[in-house]
């Protein structure tokens, strides 16, 4: 499962933290523009656009021969690319871990970082497939959206559960 296994990724290598001193007039980047970048090579106006807006370099990690991962821990952001093209983005809520800078763009969909699953599910419905275990805390997946909620706690039944960060992804054929 891709999206399992991202979501292990994320977790593994992120912890958050608030962003002191981050300029609140800073340009808000629209949930499209993240959208848009999904499926589009690193050099392509996309891409190269929301890097710019970010304007930092990103730390970059070797995943596999065709797979990298690029974090702009001072953003919030977390772009994967296969075969150079752009497979999933992450942006991030603040945690108590301190770790990364909460992503201040615009969320999808109306979303806030303050939000629960219970408001997640209300604004966006029950979810397609959704899963977590002892290791990995709950996420919901939305692939009609292309949109994965990735929540702090691993219980399956916690409607309190705050989101942790979200995924964008190609949404799937309808």
């Amino acid at each position: 499962m891709i999206r399992y296994a991202f979501c292990l990724f994320a977790l593994a290598a992120t912890t958050l933290r608030s962003a002191p001193g981050q300029d609140e007039k800073a340009e808000t980047i629209p949930a499209s523009a993240l959208t848009a970048a999904i499926g589009k090579a690193a050099d392509s106006k996309e891409v190269t656009a929301l890097a710019k807006k970010w304007k930092s370099k990103p730390t970059v990690y070797t995943i596999s021969k065709s797979r990298s991962a690029h974090q702009w821990k001072d953003q919030g952001v977390e772009m994967h690319f296969k075969d150079n093209a752009v497979l999933v983005i992450f942006i991030y809520a603040a945690n108590e871990k301190q770790e990364w800078t909460e992503y201040k763009g615009e969320l999808p969909e109306g979303l806030k970082f303050s939000n629960t699953r219970a408001d997640v599910e209300k604004k966006l419905g029950e979810p397609k497939e959704s899963g977590g275990d002892n290791d990995t805390p709950y996420f919901a997946s939305y692939p009609e959206k292309g949109l994965d909620i990735h929540y702090s706690s691993k219980d399956l039944k916690d409607k309190a559960n705050k989101i942790h960060h979200i995924g964008f992804v190609a949404p799937s054929k309808k």
